[in-house]
């Protein structure tokens, strides 16, 4: 349970603003106020304890770990009252703790590939049909709303090197169209996803 808890926070903290990019500012703020001490202590104490030499927590994460515990409230308060140095701080001290986290002996030299959907200030309340999902688990994509137009997404490649995440863009389809279902052959060479063809139906492409 314990390693469990930590991966979900790990993938949590490195891939949010990936996949649904919105405003910064909104995204701070809800980043800051779900922020979990405990967790986030855990994940360090599961990936030293499992990479020992290997994986070793800095002096600063530690400080701003701290800080955090401390200043969370203060913080979201200040952010909330649109005080431009609050989300300066707190943008420091959530990279600190993100960059930490790249250094994930599991990261290094792996790569996902991920859709990135741009929904603007709905980036962290969208939900269902809105984020390009079926709406329900007994539903399809058909039931999606106007798959062919008002999307804004692509398909990116996010790589983990030497402590570092890169997120390069490397398809993205006609304005306004879904992607939607990615599936990596097992080669990695290739992958089947589902769109929009040009018959206004949902099509399986690669």
């Amino acid at each position: 349970m314990k390693r469990g808890i930590g991966l979900f926070v790990l993938l949590t903290l490195l891939l949010t603003g990936i996949v649904f990019a919105g405003n910064a500012e909104n995204d701070l703020i809800l980043r800051i106020s779900s922020f979990k001490p405990v967790q986030y202590q855990m994940v360090l104490d599961d990936l030293e304890k499992s990479f020992p030499g290997r994986f070793e927590v800095e002096e600063p994460t530690l400080v701003a770990l701290q800080k955090l515990r401390q200043l969370r409230v203060i913080l979201l308060g200040r952010m909330e009252n649109g005080d431009p140095n609050a989300f300066a701080e707190s943008k420091a001290l959530l990279d600190q703790l993100d960059g930490q986290l790249l250094r994930n002996p599991l990261l290094e030299g792996k790569s996902v590939i991920a859709i990135r959907r741009y929904l603007g200030d709905k980036s962290r309340s969208a939900m269902g049909g809105e984020l390009g999902l079926a709406p329900s688990n007994f539903q399809n994509n058909s039931e999606i709303r106007n798959p062919d137009k008002d999307w804004e997404n692509e398909f990116v490649h996010i790589s983990f090197q030497e402590g570092k995440k890169n997120v390069k863009p490397f398809y993205k389809p006609a304005k306004g169209m879904i992607i939607s279902d990615p599936e990596m052959h097992f080669s990695g060479t290739k992958m089947l996803f589902s769109s929009i063809g040009t018959n206004g139906r949902w099509h399986i492409l690669k």
